[in-house]
């Protein structure tokens, strides 16, 4: 695909309204996601601009088939209850760079993951040329979406809309891309 092709592409994003969870929801909405089979899944952290400057992961995303839920891990006094889910190896989670999403959050808690699928490993083994998230939605989902909030402030409490909007739609999309994969025989 080139750069127009992209270009042309119509902007989307999570169509849904996502859930921001805290302490008061954590139980119920890890039991809803129990029941889920296949999960989209990614991680925003802070980003650092200097040297030696280090953040851990300030939000979990996590999409099913019940909808999209934001984890800002400020909100959550315990986040224990989340890492059974991670483990699960009977729940599939689906994302892009997942490899490096789980390194960062074993820096909170050591877990040891279950059921974890990058979604750019197999666009790479099918001979993609762009295997990011961004790439995988125009190509699958004939949708671009936005990066805009990549390098924003994760650890804002509250979070602004624009950063609400971008996690929920990647981990979204990360969950329908795998969904079109399945479609066209590649997972």
């Amino acid at each position: 695909m080139t750069r127009e092709v992209y270009d042309a592409l119509p902007m989307g994003k999570y169509p849904g309204q996502p859930v921001l969870v805290d302490d008061d929801r954590l139980a119920e909405v890890m039991t809803l996601l129990a029941g889920e089979r296949v999960l989209g899944f990614d991680t925003e952290t802070k980003p650092s601009f200097h040297k030696g400057e280090f953040h851990l992961p300030a939000l979990i995303q996590i999409a099913g088939e019940a909808g999209v839920f934001l984890f800002p891990l400020r909100r959550i006094t315990d986040p224990a209850p989340i890492f059974p889910l991670l483990e699960n190896p009977d729940i599939l989670k689906v994302g892009v760079g997942v490899a490096d999403d789980l390194i960062q959050l074993q820096k909170i808690r050591p877990f040891q993951a279950g059921g974890i699928l990058d979604l750019s490993h197999i666009a790479a083994k099918k001979g993609l040329p762009k295997t990011g998230v961004r790439w995988l939605a125009a190509h699958f989902l004939d949708i671009r979406i936005s990066k805009k909030a990549k390098c924003s402030n994760w650890e804002r409490d509250p979070l602004q809309s624009y950063q609400i909007d971008y996690a929920a739609t990647d981990a979204w999309v990360c969950r329908e891309v795998y969904y079109k994969m399945a479609e066209q025989g590649w997972v």
